[in-house]
């Protein structure tokens, strides 16, 4: 049941589909409108819990025949957005946003200046570069963190004074509601998939949906144990939240650093093969560039996937999962999405050349990052690992920094 990656195919379902955009989601939009003039006065971690039910409970979800992985739901974004933006773009995960708007103060003060062209200031906060933490879904599922924010629940019920700490409480809830999204989400992914299978005659095709059925109901509900499932709840958890947060989440993630031991192992007992791997790397590096109408005016996808760079030990990495990524980019020579190349003098040779034959293709958005000088400026200037909601890693040589940190997004 190998998947292989066929670009045209692929490319033409996702135009035949994504020329529909945007969807009108109006009556449920509606529904929640209603619900919230009703309840005057509900705070926005609230709203966000009823975005969430509606979304996972109503909203349609699309599997495509020539992909193996599955993210799309039906909200009302636009094809070409990044989901963060004021004032909120079309679709329901920008619901809350519409009618909890906090920033008017700021609108006012920076209008004369925007005007006069002394300052570009679209939002008062960074709504658009977000990274969600996929390696945590990857290696627990969404039903362990569900548990565990129960516990919390019951915990704060039991012993929390119940007008002090409303927002907490409140908060607690809108994250279950959200972990329940998940697995009701992946969930409706299988059965769509299941529906698709009764009508499907293309004997490749179908093995792929029987793929997608089998897999979106454990995962991300439960921990990825292949090199697929694995890619299918790092991927699942970033359009998730795309989709559902109004905000842009950005990064993709570190995905040599965090897939490579489920390719290790799956190639090692004869489970995957690199052919295969390779295929399906190419479908999730085009994903990102087949959704987005590209135009003389499109700035970009508001995609960025990491690679190289260090592990929690400092130690260098450049394995197979780097090579099939950089391949993608090679032969696809893809504007989406950015490519973010983390790189010490520690790397060999051979990654530093392949790095230059994509810079030399003069066609994506990337980034080389110099690990040796940027992670030790930030040590030198005092930083812990962890600022500013990303997760920095010291350098082997720094004993001094903890080292059981995850590696998020290596720039600011």
């Amino acid at each position: 049941m190998a998947f292989v990656f066929d670009e045209q195919k692929f490319r033409t379902e996702s135009e035949e589909f994504y020329r529909t955009y945007p969807a009108d989601v109006s009556a449920l939009e509606e529904k929640l409108n209603e619900r919230y003039r009703k309840e005057d006065g509900v705070s926005a971690l609230v709203q966000k819990r009823w975005t969430y039910e509606v979304i996972s409970q109503e909203c349609e979800v699309k599997v495509f025949r020539y992909c193996p992985f599955y993210s799309e739901i039906i909200t009302g974004r636009e094809r070409n957005s990044v989901a963060g933006a004021f004032p909120p773009i079309p679709g329901l995960g920008c619901w809350t946003s519409k009618t909890h708007y906090p920033v008017k103060e700021f609108d006012d003060w920076r209008a004369p200046y925007v005007e006069k062209d002394l300052i570009f200031a679209e939002m008062m906060v960074d709504y658009s570069h977000h990274y969600a933490d996929v390696e945590a879904v990857m290696h627990r599922g969404f039903q362990s963190i569900r548990d565990e924010l129960a516990n919390k629940l019951e915990e704060h019920v039991r012993t929390a004074d119940k007008v002090k700490n409303s927002e907490e409480r409140e908060f607690l809830e809108a994250a279950l509601a959200a972990c329940d999204a998940a697995i009701l989400l992946g969930e409706r992914f299988s059965d769509k998939a299941a529906e698709l299978l009764e009508e499907e005659t293309d004997w490749s095709v179908r093995e792929q949906l029987e793929r997608v059925r089998d897999t979106a109901k454990r995962i991300p509900r439960y921990p990825a144990g292949t090199f697929y499932e694995a890619l299918c709840s790092v991927w699942f958890t970033r359009e998730l939240c795309t989709s559902m947060e109004g905000s842009g989440f950005a990064v993709m993630g570190h995905y040599d650093r965090i897939l490579y031991p489920f390719y290790e192992k799956d190639v090692r007992e004869g489970a995957l093969t690199k052919e295969e791997a390779q295929n399906l790397i190419d479908c999730l590096v085009l994903i990102t560039d087949v959704r987005w109408s590209h135009t003389a005016e499109t700035s970009g996808t508001n995609a960025s996937l990491v690679i190289g760079g260090c592990d929690a030990a400092g130690n260098v990495i450049f394995n197979e999962v780097t090579r099939l990524i950089l391949n993608s980019f090679l032969k696809y020579e893809t504007s989406s999405p950015k490519l973010e190349v983390r790189i010490s003098a520690a790397h060999p040779e051979e990654y530093k050349k392949i790095v230059a034959q994509v810079a030399a293709l003069g066609r994506n958005a990337l980034s080389i990052l110099n690990d040796d000088v940027l992670i030790e400026a930030h040590h030198r200037m005092g930083k812990n690992c962890r600022i500013a909601g990303f997760i920095w890693l010291a350098v082997a040589r720094n004993p001094s920094c903890p080292m059981n940190v995850i590696q998020g997004r290596f720039c600011i």
